[in-house]
């Protein structure tokens, strides 16, 4: 049987009670990167080896796409930051999670003329969601009426309410006017009462005193 110089000696070692050793070799651990989604944006890798041993430390560094915006990490390792260093401990996989930017709209509403009164909306906010639903409500203050709603005001809502209910799919603009004067409501059921020179006049006493009147120029 032939045999070869190193496996000769190997033998003779053996026989001599000598063993040769070898070092272990370390298992191969694998680094999966997925990016959800796709085009939501990038992953850096450090070291970008592709295969890594067992103890060997990886940083990733997520970046956002344009309109979009990183989420977190998900799978064998979860975080919120976009930049992680970790420990390879086994085949790992991870997500970079990134989520979409959503354009929010601007409800600019104003009072024509100034300090005539207030807007008070519903939910408070200076930019929504889409679709988000908003109430305005209007109140006059001391020595002004409201006289109805201008701009941006929804088909389906009355211009004249005091309050009304818009949906944001746009940025809106819109008004609350005013006049000058003052209308309140008669408690006694004689009818609404206008403020003048002469004071809180009811209808009932205005007809009176308009009755009064004509009679005193019949009599001339």
């Amino acid at each position: 049987m032939n045999r070869t110089k190193n496996q000769t000696v190997a033998m003779l070692l053996a026989a001599a009670g000598v063993f040769a050793l070898t070092a272990p070799v370390s298992a191969q651990l694998t680094l999966d990167i997925v990016v959800e989604p796709e085009n939501g944006g990038s992953v850096a890798v450090f070291p970008n080896d592709g295969d890594y041993v067992a103890g060997q430390l990886v940083t990733l560094t997520a970046t956002p796409a344009e309109g979009f915006t990183f989420f977190g990490w998900e799978g064998s390792v979860t975080a919120e930051e976009s930049s992680i260093t970790f420990e390879m401990t086994d085949d790992t996989e991870l997500t970079a999670v990134f989520i979409e930017d959503l354009e929010l709209y601007k409800l600019n509403a104003f009072i024509d003329p100034s300090g005539a009164g207030t807007i008070l909306r519903d939910p408070v906010a200076f930019e929504y969601d889409p679709g988000t639903e908003v109430t305005l409500t209007v109140f006059a203050n001391d020595g002004f009426v409201f006289t109805g709603w201008a701009g941006d005001v929804p088909e389906d809502q009355d211009a004249a309410s005091d309050s009304i209910v818009v949906t944001l799919d746009a940025d809106v603009d819109i008004q609350a006017t005013f006049a000058a004067g003052s209308t309140l409501d008669d408690s006694n059921g004689s009818g609404s009462i206008g403020c003048g020179s002469l004071g809180m006049i009811s209808i009932g006493s205005l007809f009176a005193m308009m009755f009064a009147t004509g009679r005193s120029r019949v009599r001339r």
